[in-house]
């Protein structure tokens, strides 16, 4: 119990800290893109384009990151919430077996079979409204708008292949989370979880 209990802990702190790391990521990458574009003599131009057109894709990328983060921050947290409970000294034997019968299921769940304590939606809706990836995608894809109707020195051919290119490549990479990692394969809500 001991032992584990520390590798929850260091588990959730990890976490947390692709959370915090991947979001300040996404934040100073965008603005690094923003730097370059405004100190380009000739935006906006077919490199512009390109660049913000990566930079969507990178951005999708961290969004993806900091959501497996998230979900690992809370799984770890549920477990190690459920281990402390075990630990109380005025439990009676009979409420003491109870959870650890919990903390064994949880266990089973979240660390063997690495069920998502949280849904897509839910997910989704955090990523984009609490951890800030909204205000993100809204100035990127604004921007890529932008480009697309502005870019001269680039055929309507070209612009149409980056599009459908970079849009295969985002969707991809979000249906690949959903639907093919092992992330949000199968869920289950945890009667203890607050968000």
């Amino acid at each position: 119990t001991k032992h584990y209990l520390a590798t929850l802990v260091n588990q959730k702190n990890i976490a947390y800290q692709v959370v915090q790391t991947s979001t300040h990521w996404a934040f100073l990458l965008v603005g690094a893109v923003l730097a370059v574009l405004f100190n380009n003599p000739k935006f906006p131009n077919r490199f512009s384009l390109l660049l913000v057109s990566a930079l969507l894709l990178f951005v999708v990328h961290i969004a993806i990151r900091v959501g497996k983060g998230y979900i690992n921050q809370i799984r770890w947290n549920t477990l190690e919430r459920e281990l402390i409970g075990l630990l109380d000294v005025d439990l009676t034997d009979k409420v003491r077996e109870e959870r650890l019968k919990d903390f064994q299921k949880s266990v089973r769940i979240y660390h063997w079979e690495w069920q998502s304590p949280v849904s897509a939606k839910r997910l989704f809706l955090k990523l984009l409204f609490e951890l800030g990836f909204f205000i993100i995608f809204l100035g990127v894809m604004s921007l890529l708008i932008y480009l697309y109707s502005q870019v001269s020195d680039v055929t309507l051919c070209f612009k149409r292949i980056l599009f459908i290119v970079v849009g295969v490549l985002v969707f991809g990479e979000i249906i690949i989370f959903r639907f093919f990692s092992g992330y949000l394969r199968k869920v289950y809500y945890h009667p203890g979880i607050k968000f």
